[in-house]
């Protein structure tokens, strides 16, 4: 596909790389951390209950997130117009 058949943007110059992952990364190790700790202090579950409880959670929430993410980061690059890679870049 070479433009978005809505709005019509190129999509061959489209890539907003690893930032999607990276963010998502944090933010879901971030609340995955603090919710295994208080879970911990709540309950005080066995390790396995823990492995059993947070995979499913942080894999789930990070493939959720990774589209939504990327199509936020594409917008971004959007309103911005760093897409257009007819521009020369800016010397000195």
């Amino acid at each position: 596909m070479d433009a978005c058949p809505s709005c019509g943007i190129r999509l061959g110059s489209a890539d907003v790389g690893d930032g999607a992952s990276w963010f998502i990364m944090l933010v879901v190790g971030a609340l995955a951390t603090g919710g295994a700790f208080a879970l911990d202090a709540w309950l005080r579950p066995p390790v396995w209950a823990h492995a059993l409880v947070w995979t499913p959670v942080i894999l789930g929430a990070t493939i959720g997130l990774l589209r939504p993410v990327r199509a936020l980061l594409l917008a971004s690059h959007v309103r911005h117009d760093l897409l257009n890679d007819d521009r020369k870049p800016d010397v000195g």
